[in-house]
């Protein structure tokens, strides 16, 4: 049976995402794709609906279903005061150990975006992230 090439990029890509973030955590390629999908799900409710949408449509396709896994676009954007709020959020989801490991996976998950995402899209998202989240991600490096 023929494969759709565009469907095996996006696996491709989908897979290097996960093995980055595991190379920056130290995780498995499980345990990192359960951070990277609570990172992703963290962001998207901290943006307002047009910038998420528009990050979405970046995304690839694969990671765009898991972006809009469980998404409830009636409680977004959601605030959080402290960063605290944000990582216990990223915490609580993917099962972790501690803030400083969702801080981890926060940062590793926003440098995989910077790599892959137009230069402009990061600059969009960044702008309208409240700024205790934005101070998080704001220096991610690129992979």
């Amino acid at each position: 049976m023929a494969r759709v090439k565009r469907f095996e990029m996006t696996v491709h890509t989908a897979d290097r995402w996960i093995g980055d973030v595991a190379k920056q955590t130290g995780d498995s390629n499980a345990e990192a794709y359960g951070a990277m999908s609570a990172v992703l799900h963290a962001l998207r409710d901290s943006l307002p609906q047009e910038e998420s949408a528009s990050l979405a449509d970046q995304l690839p396709l694969v990671i765009r279903g898991v972006y809009y896994e469980g998404w409830e676009p009636a409680s977004t954007p959601q605030q959080h005061e402290h960063p605290e709020a944000f990582l216990r959020r990223i915490e609580t989801e993917a099962s972790m150990s501690s803030q400083e490991e969702a801080a981890l996976a926060t940062r590793a998950t926003m440098g995989v975006l910077g790599y892959d995402i137009d230069e402009g899209e990061m600059e969009g998202v960044l702008a309208v992230l409240p700024p205790p989240i934005r101070s998080l991600v704001e220096d991610a490096p690129y992979l």
